[in-house]
């Protein structure tokens, strides 16, 4: 079994020490797939409440200290770098990948022009829309998100993936069981996470014997971490690693 860390909402405003703190037991091991939001808006809904200030935007390379401390760490094999949206805004009742225009090409190239190639989009709120995917796959990037796609994002393209993943897994597993493996769709590829808080200890056992010959992607969120929830990752690892 493979298994990929994710988290979700590193940003300008991540602090180093933060995310020393939660992985420095775990990414000499295992490195840390940082979802990284390229230009993050300072009125989105996870900027630091002290940040709210005007409707502008931060770019991850102008925070050159966790800039030269992400580097460090990749060279390390600490991190690896993947794309989060590109502003982490909400427009209404709708997040950033449900809604146009789509500039994702923006982000992707911050990200480039600071960390190197960037092979993975993931959506902020794990939502898309049909035309999101499509500018993604334009991009030549795969996509991780928490769940099979829905009957909204249908094209006929990808039908046969489609159909598996949305009747096999979507709606006779839900949120227990996700595909255990990179799935085809179209011109693109898709991991499907869970996210650490939503695990049930009752459902570990099953988890791990799905995935025991394929990838096991567990979704986290530095800014919610907590000793419990670093002990129930530990706890998963552990079991993988019996």
């Amino acid at each position: 079994m493979k298994i990929i860390i994710r988290n979700d909402d590193v940003s300008y405003f991540t602090k180093p020490s933060d995310l020393e703190k939660w992985y420095k037991d775990i990414w000499h091991k295992y490195p840390i797939h940082l979802a990284v939001i390229p230009r993050i808006s300072r009125n989105c809904d996870v900027a630091p409440l002290s940040k709210k200030v005007g409707n502008t935007y931060m770019e991850i390379n102008k925070n050159k200290r966790l800039v030269t401390f992400l580097k460090k760490k990749q060279k390390e094999n600490k991190v690896v770098i993947w794309q989060h949206g590109l502003t982490h805004s909400n427009k209404g009742n709708k997040f950033e990948c449900e809604r146009a225009p789509y500039r994702f090409w923006q982000g992707k190239q911050v990200l480039e022009d600071t960390f190197g190639k960037i092979k993975v989009f993931v959506a902020p709120h794990d939502q898309f829309s049909r035309k999101a995917i499509k500018y993604i796959e334009e991009l030549n990037m795969n996509i991780c998100r928490g769940f099979a796609p829905r009957p909204r994002e249908f094209r006929w393209n990808s039908w046969d993936a489609f159909l598996n993943l949305y009747t096999l897994y979507w709606l006779l597993y839900r949120k227990t069981l996700r595909f255990p493996h990179w799935q085809k769709i179209g011109n693109h590829k898709e991991l499907y996470s869970y996210r650490l808080g939503e695990i049930k200890e009752k459902d570990i056992d099953d988890i791990l014997e799905f995935h025991k010959d394929g990838v096991l992607c567990i979704t986290v969120h530095h800014r919610h971490m907590s000793q419990e929830s670093l002990e129930k990752l530990k706890y998963i690892i552990a079991r993988i690693e019996r």
